[in-house]
């Protein structure tokens, strides 16, 4: 039953992690129902009992919004390697070794296990290689950075069940899981920060890498528009305070 949990988390994913293939959501469906019908089996054959059953048949529901998401990532990545306008030899390796190694390389980082980890992180540094030393080469320079920068966005649109503990929302909700709720404007003063100020260990913040040009500095920003702070207001002396003693 371990075993099929993990399978589960190894079968969703839009590339083979041993060859980074492309995988369709035909593909990817027919290994999650084997893998729910086996789970089933194995729960009956265990007597595990009604309500575990009703459980893997709840999970087991999760099974077309994962498919619809594995066929929404592919038709974006379609969409946005077309808008790039490259010759259709070159968009293949774009689509074939390009997007797939990139992605490999974002899988590696997560990975716990440091044999899998290393094996795709090579996997995906080979695909990375292959598509940047074959027809890449021969595109114009900014053309080629545009079209790694998109594959770039292209390997990071799909997003692994696991991101409600991951990224900001992760954050907020393990970090201010204490107060229950947040006020409206702390939410945004917060939104703010993350979009503006945080940032990568490239120097890049959010912004910058959605807008795909620099932003102002946001302290600066608000230094220059903010009244500066006013002066603390004297503390003053009550009256049955002791005097100090002097001599």
């Amino acid at each position: 039953m371990q075993r099929d949990v993990r399978q589960i988390s190894a079968s969703y994913h839009p590339f083979d992690l041993t060859t980074g293939a492309l995988r369709s959501s035909d593909t990817v469906g027919n290994e999650l129902q084997a893998t729910f019908a086996r789970m089933k089996d194995l729960a009956e054959a265990a007597g595990l009992g009604k309500r575990r059953e009703a459980l893997l048949a709840k999970a087991a529901r999760v099974v077309p919004w994962l498919l619809a998401t594995i066929a929404w990532f592919h038709k974006r990545v379609v969409e946005r390697v077309a808008a790039l306008s490259l010759p259709p030899a070159v968009a293949a390796v774009v689509h074939a070794e390009l997007i797939p190694g990139l992605y490999l390389l974002r899988v590696a980082r997560r990975a716990r296990v440091p044999e899998v980890r290393d094996r795709l992180h090579a996997q995906g540094l080979a695909l990375v290689t292959k598509a940047r030393e074959g027809l890449l080469r021969e595109l114009p320079e900014a053309l080629r950075q545009k079209a790694e920068r998109v594959a770039m966005e292209c390997a990071g649109l799909f997003v692994a069940a696991s991101a409600c503990v991951e990224g900001r929302n992760g954050h907020l909700r393990q970090a201010l899981n204490g107060l229950h709720r947040l006020l409206p404007g702390k939410l945004k003063a917060l939104t703010v920060v993350h979009n503006f100020f945080i940032t990568r260990p490239d120097g890049t913040t959010a912004a910058e890498r959605f807008f795909c040009s620099a932003r102002d500095d946001l302290f600066e920003l608000l230094c220059a528009r903010l009244p500066p702070p006013a002066r603390p207001r004297p503390r003053r002396v009550r009256s049955d305070e002791p005097a100090e003693a002097t001599g």
